[in-house]
């Protein structure tokens, strides 16, 4: 569905399609655009060397901050305003601490002997635990870690419900957690290859916090969609992205809705779309205010933007090797793997057009904090 251009005020110029460098290199006069938040935004990015960092940027596309790290993060939780954690990606065994006021890597945590991070994790601030999704190496099943926010200590290990885990949420209004098994079984020893296409089990599943009991598991229609990422609306509608194992030319719709206590809910779109997202989802982003989903696919080099209320499909807009999405305040602000940005406006107006920004390879997901 295409969008026509309309005017676009001063404010939504500032919060249009942007790039890393300083502005000030563009001769664009943008004084006063400064100003309008004090929001960070936070990923994992990668440049041509293979250095890995997290990089830290504001809403104007100003660099705050680009913090090395030993290896390659995939997602990023806030521990508060001023400290997030940044997980790395299968097979590594690294968490890394880092401080966004000062751009410092506080704290690096190893994972225990025999397991490594499958790239996401959960805040429980009422146990004050980091939750981990990780897989148990000599047994190839998926577990959940529970860390003390202190300590930095190991409080449980408990099932995850499936094989390989990803990313795992709180509910809002209830003591629940929620987390993708992605169903798809694979060994360090060999490097990116699946084991298991033809036996998958993909899962979502709801854990109780209080006791860590599993109190609902639902699957989706076909056992090899693999459920990878998802956002959790303000009334805990859970939307989440596949990722397609099946035969090359199958077309299935790759996006969900659930709630818990009902069946999982396919998102519509028309057959192309779901063809043009080449059987890969990254990124899941809700505009509560708007009732608004957006979800990445950086295969297709396309953003689908989804009602919450009835799952059609309003728009989409095309961004070459699309990554992070991610809503703060009035828009989705969205990377991708050639070092740009772009916002959307929450009633998706069409951006300015992006620039080339940083040689960097942003990672597939995207935080907002402040």
């Amino acid at each position: 569905m295409a969008i026509s251009m309309k005017e676009v005020s001063r404010r939504q110029f500032c919060r249009s399609a942007i790039t890393l460098p300083m502005l000030a290199a563009t001769g664009l006069n943008l004084t006063g655009c400064a100003n309008l938040s004090a929001t960070r935004f936070v990923s994992g990015a990668t440049d041509a060397t293979q250095q890995d960092y997290l990089v830290v940027f504001n809403d104007s596309g100003e660099l705050l901050h680009q913090v090395a790290l030993a290896n390659r993060a995939h997602d990023i939780v806030a521990i508060d305003k001023q400290h997030v954690v940044a997980v790395s990606r299968r097979p590594f065994t690294q968490l890394f601490v880092v401080n966004i006021e000062s751009g410092e890597c506080v704290k690096q945590i190893t994972a225990q002997s025999g397991f490594h991070f499958y790239g996401h994790a959960a805040v429980d601030t009422k146990r004050n635990q980091l939750i981990t999704t990780e897989n148990e190496i000599v047994t190839g099943r998926g577990k959940l870690v529970f860390r003390n926010l202190i300590t930095w200590l190991i409080d449980d290990v408990v099932d995850s419900g499936g094989i390989g885990p990803h990313q795992c949420a709180l509910l809002n209004s209830k003591d629940v957690l929620v987390v993708a098994n992605g169903g798809i079984l694979t060994h360090p020893k060999e490097r990116r290859k699946k084991l298991n296409l033809t036996t998958m089990k993909p899962n979502l599943s709801y854990f109780e916090l209080a006791s860590k009991r599993l109190i609902e598991q639902v699957t989706p229609p076909h056992f090899q969609l693999s459920l990878r990422h998802f956002a959790i609306s303000d009334t805990d509608q859970v939307i989440i992205g596949a990722q397609y194992q099946g035969y090359h030319r199958d077309t299935l719709p790759l996006i969900y809705s659930h709630q818990l206590g009902e069946k999982l809910q396919p998102l519509k779109a028309p057959a192309e779309f779901w063809q043009q997202m080449q059987h890969y989802t990254a990124s899941v982003s809700i505009d509560n205010g708007a009732g608004i989903v957006g979800v990445s696919s950086p295969r297709g080099g396309v953003i689908g933007y989804w009602q919450l209320a009835n799952r059609t499909l309003i728009t989409s807009q095309k961004f070459t090797d699309c990554a992070g999405i991610t809503f703060s305040k009035e828009g989705f602000m969205l990377t991708n793997g050639k070092g740009q940005l772009k916002y959307f406006v929450a009633n998706l107006q069409q951006p300015l057009m992006a620039q080339q920004g940083l040689k960097l390879r942003f990672d597939n997901h995207l935080i907002a904090v402040g």
